[in-house]
This record gives structure tokens, sequence and C-alpha cells, in this order.
């Protein structure tokens, strides 16, 4: 099945009721020529009850390829003249416009490859078609009739169960009020044309549109033209309660997940063919509002959007789980950990992109960033989202993510390099709390390949790097720890955490392999002395099995002949139990 974007409920209701009043009010905006305009016994004939029955095709105006296939044409029950419905009409349409015509379990079928049409010379109907095309009535009903429309890619959208009212004025207007089911959910309307004079040379037609359905409502206000198939071109607003289930609607299959609920855009409108372009927009969704362009293409395989949206303010909050909460960083690590979701039905599945986006400012929970600038590209599972610039502190963040969700295995990459960053935050994001103070400079160059995230975390291999310069302060107090150690092991962190160690620098080298950190350089510089660390932290499970020693440095050491003592760690990095070793 192919995906569709939300954005066809725009497209689809709009040219279905657009193409309506356009082969009603055609004759204003296009010359008209009565030699196209027959029709045939074989096609229509006048019914028992109901009027003038159609049997085939019989075009409304050709130029628009826009057909009643079937269906009953006649008056109203009551008109001025005195003529009844089915009844004959001796003294014709009346020529002053007020006739009341009824349309009665009609099909219209609109655009799409002209199909043949009908031609023979029923006098009583023919007037009556010929009063519909040239809006020669005071109003028409419509009643349990159907709109097929041949969209510009091929498939064919149906409005069932119209019911409406057009009320013609060859001078000022056209307006089609009525409702109608769009897959299922019922439509309501209001259209509006205003004509343009016969012998215009105007090559499109002012149009207004409004539609309500239970996920979202439409305002179109620009002008419409056609060529093979209609081109819309105006200012739109739309709104939608849930963009998901809208997509849902049109058949896309969009998973459920976090954020993606409400939506709204106001702007220029621009439709031609199967693509869609807004531009000078506000876009808003969950909370967030941007301006810019944004184009969509239903060309290939997935809807394709393309744009460059700017924010005053970028909150990814409603994005990190089910509930749009996520209150730190740390609860996204907590989720990445235990999430179990398949990543081939992820939305980067469902969609082609290439978007450039940008923020005066980025929040994800309690946590606050300064600028922010990115570029995101998917196509066919592929993603590549390339972060030039996220405003850390007073420092600055930048990284690359890659993935391929289009495999059998997908596989995900990540590179990222965080310079002046305070390393109370970095370290409360990763180990639940502060327990590095001071500038640093982080980096990170990870891959993985799993089906969920949580694969990806167990399997992560790669390398990640951090330095400490200018001075800093350890968020555990070492000497307080050997002292209570000194007594026999003790259970958690106790009192030591309470207390820093103050360091001269500090480097730290980490081996990733299956989603485990081992250490291959640990280091810190504490005025005589040297702090070393080895052993490994799982990303997953947030265990440690780490051997803390404090050495004199290199020059000291000859000096120094005291037993060196150790440090050793094991068990849940939130309450490891720590053993003194000699």
């Amino acid at each position: 099945m192919q995906n569709i974007s939300p954005g066809r409920l725009v497209l689809a209701v709009a040219l279905v009721l657009s193409c309506v009043v356009i082969g009603l009010s055609a004759p204003l905006v296009f010359e008209f020529d009565a030699n196209e305009f027959k029709l045939s016994n074989v096609a229509v004939f006048a019914a028992a009850r109901d009027g003038h029955e159609i049997l085939a095709p019989v075009d409304i105006i050709p130029r628009l390829r826009t057909q009643l296939e079937r269906g009953t044409i006649g008056l109203t029950p009551f008109q001025g003249n005195g003529a009844k419905q089915g009844q004959a009409l001796d003294s014709g349409v009346p020529k002053d416009g007020s006739a009341r015509l009824l349309i009665d379990g009609g099909v219209f079928r609109i655009g799409g490859k002209a199909a043949q049409s009908s031609e023979a010379a029923d006098a009583e109907a023919a007037q009556l078609v010929e009063a519909l095309r040239k809006l020669n009535f005071q109003s028409a009903a419509i009643r349990n009739s159907t709109v097929e429309i041949a969209m510009p890619d091929g498939r064919i959208e149906t409005l069932t169960s119209v019911a409406a009212e057009v009320q013609a004025n060859r001078r000022s207007s056209v307006t089609i009020r009525g409702t109608g089911n769009l897959r299922g959910q019922e439509v309501s309307f209001e259209l509006s044309a205003h004509p343009v004079l016969d012998g215009s040379t105007a090559a499109s037609l002012p149009l207004k549109l409004r539609v309500k359905a239970p996920l979202l409502e439409v305002s179109f206000d620009g002008r419409v033209s056609v060529s093979d198939a209609l081109d819309l071109q105006g200012r739109v607003e739309v709104a939608m309660s849930d963009l998901r289930a809208v997509a849902r609607w049109f058949g896309a299959r969009w998973p459920s997940g976090p954020g993606l609920q409400s939506a709204a855009i106001k702007g220029d409108f621009d439709w031609q063919g199967p693509a869609l372009a807004f531009d000078q927009a506000t876009f808003r969704m969950d909370g967030n509002e941007a301006t810019g362009t944004l184009a969509v293409s239903f060309t290939g395989e997935n809807p394709a959007f393309t744009g460059t949206l700017a924010m005053q303010s970028l909150d990814l909050t409603p994005y990190l789980s089910a509930g749009g909460g996520g209150d730190q960083l740390s609860a996204l690590l907590a989720w990445a950990r235990s999430n179990e979701g398949d990543l081939s039905e992820y939305l980067a599945t469902q969609v082609d992109a290439d978007l450039r986006v940008s923020a005066g400012r980025l929040s994800v929970g309690q946590w606050s960033f300064g600028r922010f600038a990115a570029s995101l590209s998917l196509k066919k599972g592929r993603v590549l989202a390339d972060v030039a610039e996220i405003g850390i502190d007073s420092g600055r963040a930048s990284g690359q993510l890659t993935a391929d969700l289009s495999k059998s295995l997908p596989q995900v990459s990540i590179r990222a390099k965080l310079e002046d960053i305070d390393a109370a935050n970095a370290s409360m994001a990763l180990l639940g709390h502060s327990a590095v103070h001071g500038l640093s400079n982080i980096a990170v160059d990870l891959a993985a390949d799993g089906q969920t995230v949580s694969q990806l975390v167990k399997g992560a291999h790669g390398k990640v790097t951090f330095s400490l310069y200018e001075g800093g302060r350890l968020g555990i107090d070492v000497k307080g720890l050997l002292a209570a150690a000194q007594n026999g092991g003790i259970e958690g962190w106790g009192t030591a955490i309470r207390g820093q160690t103050a360091v001269d620098d500090l480097e730290a080298k980490f081996r990733v392999d299956k989603g485990i950190m081992a250490s291959e350089l640990v280091e810190a510089k504490l005025g005589d002395s040297m702090l070393k660390a080895v052993g490994t932290i799982s990303l997953q499970s947030r265990q440690v099995d780490l051997r803390l020693l404090m050495d004199a440095l290199p020059e000291k050491a000859a000096e120094d002949k005291a037993a060196r003592e150790v440090l050793v760690f094991r068990g849940p990095w939130a309450a490891p139990s720590i053993t003194l070793e000699r």
C-alpha cells in the first residue's frame, strides 16, 4: 500500500469540492461553446417519478473532465412556474434563473483521462443540464451522491453520502454547503467561488473553501486553475488534533508513539500535480512553532518532505516517551536501555525527508541548551542527522547520527564532540549524579546493530574519551572513602559523595565493546599523587567493576615507600560495594 501523507486530506477534499463548484460555474470562467453541449435519448430519459435519469456519462464541462456519470436530475417538488418534479417542462426552465434543481443519487467523476461522453438530444433533459452548466438556477440540491476524483498520481479518492446545497448568482458567487463521508469520517464543507465575467481571459478562479472533520479543519482562500489537473494557489490554514491519526486515516502505516499530536499550518500554499508547497508559513507541532518553507512530494514510494524551518525554541520533551515525559536526560538513557520497540517500524522508514532546522534555544525536559542547528536526511529508511551546533552551558557540541533501518538487522552509528562542557551535567546524565566537576572535552564514536534500541545499547562498540583541564573536582571524597574502608567493606557511597576531591587535570579513554565500557587510560593528577582507575562499566545494567588506586607521581615514587591502597567498586553504580585492597 502506498504511504499517504496527512496533507492528502487537504488535496482530496479541496479537489473534490472545487471540481464540483467549477463544474457548475465553468461557463462564467471559460468561453462557452453551445455546440459542445449535446445530449442523447440513449443516455437520458424521463423517469416515471423522480425526473430525468442519467444512464451514461454526461459532460458537465469537458475542459475540466467533469462528468455526471449517472443519477437523476430534475426540478424540486415546488417551482414558481407551477412545474413539479418529474413533470414535463412545457414552459421550459425559467430563463430568469429562478429554477430549483435536484440531483439525486448522482455519481460525479472528476479529473483523470478524458472519458467518452454520450451524445443525443432529449430536449427536456437538455434544458436541465444546460441550466446546470450555465448556472441558470437559483439553487441546486445534491442528495445521496458520490464524487470520485482521479488524483494526479492515479489514485481515486471517493466522497460518499454527499448532501449539499448549491446557491448560484451569475453576477456574484456560487456557494456550496454540505456534508459527505471520506474514508469513514464525516466531513462538512463550505465552498464559494466568485465568477469571472464572460469573455474574460482569466486562467484561474477565486475560491474559498472550509472543511471540518473530526481530526482536522482546513481553510483555503486563493485561486484554482486547470491544466491537465487542478492547481491550487493561495493562503491555507490547517489544524489537526492528532497528526498520527490523520496519517493513518489516509492509509499511512504511521506507528503510535510520543509526540506528533496537535499540528497546525498557516501560510502560502501551492499545489501542482503530486506536490504540495508551503511558503512564508508558520508551522505548529506539539507546542513548538517554526517559520519557513516546506514541500511535500508524493511521486516516490514514500511521501518526501523538503524544507527549511527556523524556531525561537525547540522542546523535544514530548518525544521522549509515550506520555511525553522525561524530565531529565538520564530518563532518556533509561528508556534506551529498556526500549524493545522494533526499529523497522519507526516513522523514519515511512517517510523521506531533507530538512534544515534551527532554533535559538533547545530544551529536553528540565535541561536547557543554547542555539541549535541541524540537518536531517531520510531516504528509504536510511537516516543521516548532522548536528552542526548545540550550545551547552558555555560550550558547544556537534555530531552526526547515521542509521540504516531498512536492513534486516538495523545499523546505527553516532559520532559526537563536546567542547568546554560542564562535566557535572554530563556525568549526571550518564551516571545519575555529578561524578566530575569542571570544564571538559568529550568525544564519542560508537556503532551498533540490533532490532531494538535496547539491543543497540547492549551491542554498542567504539571509543569514548574524556579530558578535564584547568583543574576540577571529583564528585567523591577519595580520602574519606579510604578512611571508611579501613575497618572493612562498606555498602554504597555513604557520606563520600557529600565531599569532593580536587584534581589538577584528568584524562580518560574507554574502549566500548558489547555495551561494556572498559578503561584504557584513566588518570587524574592530585598534587604529588596520581589517581588511576582500571575496570568496566556496563551501559546496559550500569554495573561497575572498578579498581581505584592512589600512587605517587613517577618522580616522587622513589621517595614514597608507603604501601599502595586500592579501592575496589563492584555492583550497581548507584550503590556499589566498596572494599579496600592492599
